[in-house]
C-alpha cells in the first residue's frame, strides 16, 4: 500500500476540481456526511491527475507488470 501511493504522488500532481466560475471545489474536516450509524466524507469526485513526466505512461506500464 505505501509503495502504490507513493507512485500516485511521485508520478501525478494532484489538483482539486473547479467549478464554472474556475474556483477551486476543496473538501475539510467539516464535509461529511452523517447517517446515524456514522460519519464518512462525502463523495469526492474529479480530482485531477497531472502527470508530472513526459512519457510517464509507459514508465508506470513498465512498472506494473
Amino acid at each position: 500500500m505505501f509503495i502504490a501511493c507513493s507512485s500516485i504522488l511521485w508520478a501525478f500532481d494532484l489538483e482539486w476540481p473547479v467549478d464554472e466560475d474556475r474556483r477551486e471545489l476543496r473538501c475539510g474536516p467539516d464535509d461529511l456526511v452523517d447517517n446515524e450509524l456514522g460519519a464518512h466524507p462525502r463523495p469526492f469526485q474529479d480530482v485531477r491527475l497531472k502527470p508530472r513526466f513526459e512519457g510517464l505512461e509507459f514508465r508506470m506500464r513498465v512498472a506494473t507488470t
